[in-house]
């Protein structure tokens, strides 16, 4: 839905000035001054959802001596696409809108033309490598919504709406997913979307902590070190038969050693960190009513 690039603005006036930019920073605007940004990211042709979505434009002057925070933005199709002058974009009905950027002076530096058109797809996929569609109950969950028309991605949320049975749904900040799911009540739960002419559905399954039935752990590297110690880290995946139980958390019982960060990520994996002054020791991950004992032993160039 969203991925903003604020590393770009800096990029492209460093490469202005000690060594040229690469062709795909060249200006996108249809005079040849402006590099036009939508969201932090430019593009060749720029298409948004329509039906409300809310956008930011932005311009890299790139020619010329017209300054970027001077720049003013007006489209000539309001219904299409509504601009404020400091290139706050709404999105309305399916249409094509040129916007143009004016300077200080109120003369015409560059424009652009961008497409505003329904949602025709939409894709649902949960966080994670092997995006897990088994969560604990209670749980938060990242969730990937991508809209698109005609094969082409669009920018913004358009009339999108999520709504969730078995399920409560929220807005996410997080880099790597767009909304968050909680699941409510043990069972099956689906995830709905719909908007433009799109309506898909993301069918997940809530458990409680007594349906674990498996633990494993990978990685073991070192994550730190002091005072004789050393931090061994580990991923930890919880499963339910085949399936991963994203969200599921260990209470640790460990020998030889002591927990140090302990966090969940947005996979559904637990991080954790155990810190010793041994070359082995163990821990014990109880889940609900399931536990399960690990012996382990620190790198060897690391103990």
């Amino acid at each position: 839905m969203r991925r903003r690039a604020p590393w770009l603005l800096l990029g492209l006036f460093l490469c202005l000035a000690l060594a040229g930019c690469p062709p795909e920073q060249l200006p996108n605007g249809q005079l040849g001054q402006i590099l036009f940004l939508l969201d932090g990211r430019d593009s060749d042709a720029f298409d948004i959802a329509a039906g409300g979505s809310s956008v930011t434009l932005s311009g890299v002057v790139l020619e010329g001596d017209a300054r970027a925070d001077q720049l003013r933005f007006e489209s000539d199709a309001p219904t299409v696409l509504a601009a404020t002058p400091d290139g706050q974009l709404t999105s309305g009905e399916p249409g094509v809108a040129t916007l143009s950027a004016f300077d200080a002076r109120g003369e015409l530096v560059d424009r652009v033309d961008v497409t505003v058109a329904a949602i025709t797809d939409i894709t649902l996929r949960t966080v994670g490598v092997d995006a897990p569609t088994v969560l604990l109950a209670g749980y938060e969950h990242g969730v990937l919504v991508q809209l698109s028309a005609g094969g082409r991605s669009l920018l913004g949320t358009g009339d999108l709406v999520l709504e969730g049975d078995g399920l409560t749904v929220g807005s996410s900040d997080a880099y790597d997913s767009d909304v968050f799911v909680t699941g409510t009540t043990e069972g099956e739960a689906v995830l709905t979307a719909r908007g433009g002419v799109a309506e898909t559905h993301l069918a997940l399954r809530v458990v409680a902590p007594e349906a674990v039935d498996r633990v494993e752990l990978d990685g073991g590297w070192a994550a730190g070190g002091g005072d004789d110690r050393v931090a061994v880290r580990y991923y930890v995946s919880a499963f339910s038969g085949a399936d991963r139980v994203a969200g599921a958390r260990c209470a640790w019982e460990p020998s030889g050693a002591t927990v140090g960060l302990d966090s969940m990520g947005s996979d559904g994996r637990t991080t954790t960190d155990f810190w010793t002054a041994d070359a082995t020791f163990s821990v014990t991950c109880v889940i609900g009513s399931y536990s399960e004992h690990f012996d382990l032993t620190v790198p060897p160039d690391e103990g």
